[in-house]
């Protein structure tokens, strides 16, 4: 890329600007962490590693999609004899989210300038898809960085021709889809390209024997995991075949998701800026345009004939195509460049407007988006389905349905035991609400054994027992009576997942619930005397009037 005026002043800030979002990113990424409760299908993962041996791990794909490499790994710590925190569960992904950041930009920078270059690290930084799913235990973004450094590989191969190049992306492609099988069309893609320019620009990538044996030495570095697995891959892949069709609904949900905001208006403007700069690149460089357009297209049209489970639900489509938001973002980053540059030709006196530019895409993206929001920082629910799914209002409910207890000012600063609680999140919505109302710091009495089993130490959540409660930190205990009637009474917008939940299902998880907590109940007033607070829903035990009474024994 030729060098223009100020590019030896832009390269001197761009070593500071990408460490300071990176900065930026880290401190996104793991504000409230410590204090999340682990649900929805983050427990895959653990139930998975806790229940079955290594060979089985590595050799099985279950219905639910449980990450193989996470869930060894997981595996492995629990033999070893370490007992992991929710945080530390995060940590992997934590990790690949951070790294992200500052490794794109800097791979990218000769392609496409140190500016462009800072802006994408900072687009990197503050995307609230990037930011949300760097925090769950799941393995989009392992996947969505090993992919990128997989399609950056590829492309250097192209030019170097190099062996040792070939070799990193053979193991980056490969590495993706054991993490993630959705991954497979976007790793491929880049053959659909090189084979493409071949017949376009004839000498321009690495012939066709060259090509067909990077794709072979790619077929068996994936068969090392898939063909060991493919009794439970192939029925696997034939069960979570769905027939649903991609609407309006999916694509505008999807758009505002990847855009990172529920705002029409700012989506739209986000899209604007990304076609801006995608036709800049295709007028200056048209090999990068063609490759990064089919990486995209490879991508939505894989995972459209594949067509996983419940892929029509915005959400869904949009954990499919996470991979992609780097190249998207790459575009608006292209594009914001477009415009800083516009500027400066028109008003070469005033350098500060330009610079501006690119800090008001960013501020907008954060403005307009969930990070603003405030239970971004306050809630214990950050990672519940109603908060990622930031394309629709979430559910609520009316003031007169939340109890009075939860409305009592003194709350805030205490800690809330909320029992029974599953970790399925179409179950557990009503404890976010409430929380949002009193303030308080949110602990789980978990009903799913695999939650407070001896090979994790969670901070926020707690085995069903009295004994758990009392040595817990919380100052009450809540036990919801019949919590799916409190559920009920939420005002849903429309879009949930929770429409998916077969009704004879949930009618047989009610009854469970109120009989555990029928039972906790019971037992709490035998042992510690009658509730504090009850009404018609909710039973509630101060355990530091139950600790004060047992002079520190346990009761």
């Amino acid at each position: 890329m030729s060098q223009e005026p100020g590019a030896s002043a832009r390269a001197s800030r761009f070593v500071p600007s990408v460490a300071a979002a990176t900065a930026v990113a880290a401190a996104l990424r793991c504000a409230g962490l410590s204090r999340q409760v682990l649900g929805g299908d983050e427990v895959h993962a653990i139930r998975y590693a806790a229940a079955s041996g290594l060979g089985e791990i590595l050799t099985t794909y279950p219905e639910a999609d449980n990450s193989i490499p996470l869930t060894a790994l997981y595996h492995l710590w629990f033999r070893m004899g370490f007992t992991p925190s929710e945080l530390e569960l995060r940590l992997p992904v934590l990790l690949c989210g951070v790294a992200l950041v500052p490794l794109l930009p800097v791979l990218m920078r000769r392609e496409v300038g140190d500016r462009t270059a800072q802006i994408l690290a900072w687009l990197l930084a503050v995307s609230p898809a990037l930011v949300l799913y760097s925090r769950i235990v799941r393995s989009y973004l392992p996947v969505v960085l090993l992919a990128s450094l997989a399609a950056i590989a590829f492309a250097a191969w192209m030019r170097s021709r190099s062996s040792r190049t070939a070799a990193v992306y053979v193991a980056l492609a490969a590495a993706s889809v054991f993490f993630h099988l959705g991954a497979g069309p976007f790793v491929l893609a880049p053959f659909v390209y090189a084979a493409a320019a071949a017949v376009v620009r004839p000498g321009s990538t690495p012939g066709p024997v060259a090509l067909a044996r990077l794709f072979a030495a790619t077929a068996a570095a994936l068969g090392l995991f898939l063909i060991p697995a493919w009794d439970t891959l192939g029925p696997l892949i034939a069960s979570v075949r769905q027939t649903a069709s991609i609407g309006l609904d999916t694509l505008t949900g999807f758009a505002r998701l990847q855009a990172g905001t529920p705002s029409a208006p700012l989506a739209a403007g986000f899209y604007a800026v990304a076609i801006l700069g995608a036709a800049g690149l295709a007028r200056r460089r048209p090999p990068l345009a063609a490759y990064t357009a089919i990486l995209v297209a490879g991508q939505i049209v894989g995972i459209l004939l594949l067509s996983p489970f419940v892929h029509h639900h915005p959400m869904v489509f949009g954990r499919y195509l996470l991979v992609t938001l780097p190249i998207v973002l790459l575009w608006v980053a292209l594009g914001v460049e477009r415009l800083t540059v516009f500027i400066e030709r028109r008003l070469p006196a005033a350098p500060r407007l330009a610079i501006a530019v690119p800090m008001a895409v960013v501020a907008a993206l954060v403005a307009g988006g969930p990070l603003a929001d405030r239970a971004y920082w306050t809630s214990s629910f950050v990672h519940h389905n109603d908060l990622v799914g930031f394309h629709r209002s979430a559910g609520t409910l009316p003031i007169g349905s939340v109890p009075a207890f939860y409305r009592t000012q003194e709350l805030r600063g205490s800690t809330l035991i909320e029992f029974p609680w599953s970790s399925w999140w179409e179950f557990s919505k009503a404890v976010r609400i409430y929380q949002e109302v009193h303030g308080a710091r949110v602990i789980v009495g978990a009903t799913d054994p695999v939650i407070y089993g001896e090979h994790l130490a969670f901070r926020n959540a707690v085995a069903p027992s009295p004994k758990a409660f009392l040595a817990s930190d919380a100052d009450f205990v809540v036990v919801h009576l019949d919590p799916l009637a409190e559920e009920a009474r939420i005002v849903e917008p429309d879009g949930s997942l929770g429409a998916e939940i077969p009704p004879a299902y949930a009618d047989q998880f009610r009854e469970a619930l109120r009989d555990e907590a029928g039972s906790m109940a019971r037992r709490l007033n035998e042992r510690w005397g009658p509730p504090q607070y009850a009404d018609a829903d909710i039973r509630v035990w101060s355990l530091a009037r139950v600790r004060q009474r047992s002079g520190g024994r346990a009761p």
